[in-house]
This record gives structure tokens, sequence and C-alpha cells, in this order.
């Protein structure tokens, strides 16, 4: 891509079809692209390439198949509203994996792990159905249960605070009885995890 500085004195050229008549550093006219950082100065383009410009910038979200402007083509996978949801939902990866390596545990649980789990899960707590807030160890990290995929579910605050440090694995009863939940559900979570 070919930068501009808008401190130019010679008239940019287009672009796309090399003429210097009616160019305008027009990337700041989008308003997706007013964003950016005020290093990038935008491609130059002439009225009738403007168009040609906007398609050649424009990637479809992995998410959520909607197509957005972005300077970046082949590196932006995401519109902003879904990489926003994205970060949100990865940042706790690197939190737990810290505190698994801190205390000399495993630690393989890669971002894209969580995200499919989070996804079998419909992003929603794997023992009361309510809203993800926070990784829990279905083995904790207390019993030596690490940071990986095999032993990560998605909780809910106040059910991560009633099991406590019960095993999933090892004490199905008393957390069944704890979580007032069926011995049958975590034996799926189980399922799930031993996928890994």
């Amino acid at each position: 891509m070919d930068i501009r500085r808008c401190s130019m004195n010679k008239p940019p050229e287009c672009d796309i079809c090399g003429r210097s008549e009616g160019v305008d550093l027009f990337c700041y006219g989008i308003p997706e692209l007013r964003k950016l950082s005020s290093s990038w100065y935008g491609d130059a383009a002439c009225t009738d390439c403007q168009q040609k410009w906007i398609e050649r910038h424009t990637v479809i979200c992995c998410d959520c198949g909607t197509g957005y402007v972005t300077v970046n083509v082949g590196v932006a996978r995401r519109c902003d509203p879904c990489a926003k949801i994205y970060n949100s939902r990865v940042s706790a990866v690197s939190t737990e994996k810290k505190r698994a390596k801190d205390k000399g545990l495993s630690s393989t649980m890669k971002r894209s792990d969580w995200v499919v789990t989070l996804d079998h899960f419909g992003n929603q707590c794997a023992y009361c159905s309510g809203p993800y807030e926070v990784i829990e160890h279905f083995s904790p990290v207390v019993n030596e249960g690490g940071t990986d995929p095999f032993n990560c579910i998605p909780a809910c605050s106040r059910c991560n605070r009633i099991k406590g440090t019960l095993d999933g694995r090892t004490q199905r009863e008393d957390l069944s009885e704890r979580l007032g939940i069926p011995i049958s559900q975590l034996l799926q979570i189980e399922d799930y995890l031993n996928q890994f």
C-alpha cells in the first residue's frame, strides 16, 4: 500500500488509475477509517475510483459475516463490534495460563481452544446456563488442575464460587449436590473435556 502524507508538496496520484486530477486522500471521508491511528494518512483515490478503493478494502467479518472497510485487508478478520466481543471472551486465557504456570502446573490452552469451548457451551455457564463470566477449572488449580483445554469450562461467578475446590471428576456427588445439578450433566461436561 502506498501511504501518502497530508503535507506533500506535489499533488498525489490516484493509487488505482494514476490520474492526479480530483485526487483526495479520501479515506478520511469514510467514518470507519476516521478512527484509525493519526499516523496513517491513507490511500489517494480520484473521485472516479473511490468506489473501487472501498471495494478493494472491504472484507467480511469471520464472526458475523458483515462486510466492513479496513486498511489492513490481509490482517483484519473481525469488524470492531465482533473484535471487542472476541477480545473480552479470550482475554482471561492468558491470566489463567500465568496462574497455572506460577504454580508449576500444565498450561496448554490456546485462545482458539477457549473459543471452541465457549461456542460449545453457547457462551454460557456450563453448570447453570447463566452468562459466562470466568474460566472454571473442572479439576481446580489447588488440586493440581492445569489451564488446559481438557480442564477448563465457562462458568458464572456464582457457580465458580459455590463449586469452590471440589473436583468435577472425582467429587461428582458432592458437586452435584452443592450446585443443584444432576450428575448426568457433570458427566456430559466431562465427556466434552475428554475430547481434548
